[in-house]
């Protein structure tokens, strides 16, 4: 998303955890010959960005990797660097799990997470609780869109634009 946001003409910063993802970034857009920045930091803070910092955030199907608490951290650290009225994109999985050997094995009904290995690592919340979460953090809803599973081995997405509210 970040290189078709920058061949458009627009200001680009990423962050990831993984030094791996950031130098695979710089890579790429280095071959494609624009110009975005890319740094290695966590989205529970994005201590990298100033308060007020853009007008459009981006979710990179990342919401869902994050469990707990850091969910409302990582929401409250979007409206920190977004200006007002900015904007919050989110595109996460949601609602039911397929009938598939891998969810029966993993998925805790309870928690709405996959566990593996004894360590939630997806969170695969009712759409309506997500919607909550953004709006408790402050964003004001625009556009809701549940995208269904596309065979019966797939997870819904819900795709949210939101917007800060000041």
């Amino acid at each position: 998303m970040s290189l078709a946001f920058a061949q458009a003409g627009y200001i680009v910063s990423g962050i990831d955890i993984a030094p791996t993802a950031i130098a695979w970034a710089r890579e790429n857009a280095a071959a494609a010959s624009v110009k975005a920045t890319f740094v290695e930091g966590s989205v529970l803070t994005l201590r990298a960005f100033a308060d007020a910092a853009f007008d459009i955030a981006l979710d990179g199907r990342c919401l869902h990797c994050l469990i707990g608490r850091d969910r409302a951290q990582f929401l409250q650290s979007a409206h920190r660097v977004l200006n007002p009225g900015g904007v919050l994109t989110i595109c996460s999985m949601c609602n039911d799990v397929p009938d598939t050997t891998h969810f029966r094995e993993t998925f805790d009904p309870v928690s709405r997470c996959t566990i593996q290995d004894g360590i939630a690592t997806r969170y695969i919340g009712d759409s309506n609780a997500i919607l909550q979460e953004i709006m408790a953090a402050g964003f004001r809803l625009v556009s809701v869109t549940l995208v269904p599973p596309r065979h019966e081995t797939d997870l819904a997405d819900l795709i949210v634009i939101a917007t800060k509210l000041s």
